[in-house]
């Protein structure tokens, strides 16, 4: 899976393989949309970068996904990956967000079922932006299953993988 064209806006998984031009690209689009201003923050997660977003007419990024493998406690230990995106302020109400969550799960659920890739089981998600929180308001979206709250009132989702099976 390379790509996903949706109308004006293309989706390119580029995991692990992330040129150093990329890079600077997205640190560049982070810093500018002031999701990641700190630039030693941003060069250690443009690491994590899973997939990005392109808008057609001016090719310009409106959308980064990452994730990072994670063992979750509550989870009984389970590796998973914690996946984020993050889409530009002016490009929120064209479900660039949906599009990405779909994309990178797709993505990384065929790596597991392949057998490719099964050390991590889904991926686990935070729902920060309080207006995000309340339009999603179904228990199963592609963002993952609905699990709760954590201390700020953030939403809290797990996708697991097909045929993904519980560690004791």
């Amino acid at each position: 899976m390379a790509g996903v064209e949706q109308g004006e806006f293309a989706i390119e998984v580029v995991w692990q393989n992330v040129s150093p031009v990329l890079s600077e690209e997205i640190c560049a689009f982070w810093e500018r949309e002031g999701a990641l201003p700190n630039p030693d923050l941003a060069a250690r997660r443009v690491q994590q970068v899973l997939a990005v977003c392109r808008e057609n007419a001016s090719g310009d990024i409106v959308g980064v996904s990452t994730a990072v493998k994670m063992p979750v406690p509550r989870l009984l230990n389970n590796v998973v990956y914690y996946y984020r995106h993050f889409v530009a302020a002016r490009c929120r109400q064209k479900h660039i967000g949906t599009d990405l969550v779909r994309t990178s799960r797709q993505y990384l659920n065929q790596r597991f079922v392949s057998g490719e890739d099964t050390s991590a089981k889904g991926f686990f998600t935070v729902t920060e932006s309080p207006i995000l929180q309340k339009a999603r308001r179904q228990g199963v979206s592609p963002a993952g299953t609905f699990m709760g709250v954590n201390e700020k009132g953030e939403h809290l989702r797990i996708a697991w993988f097909d045929g993904a099976k519980f560690k004791d």
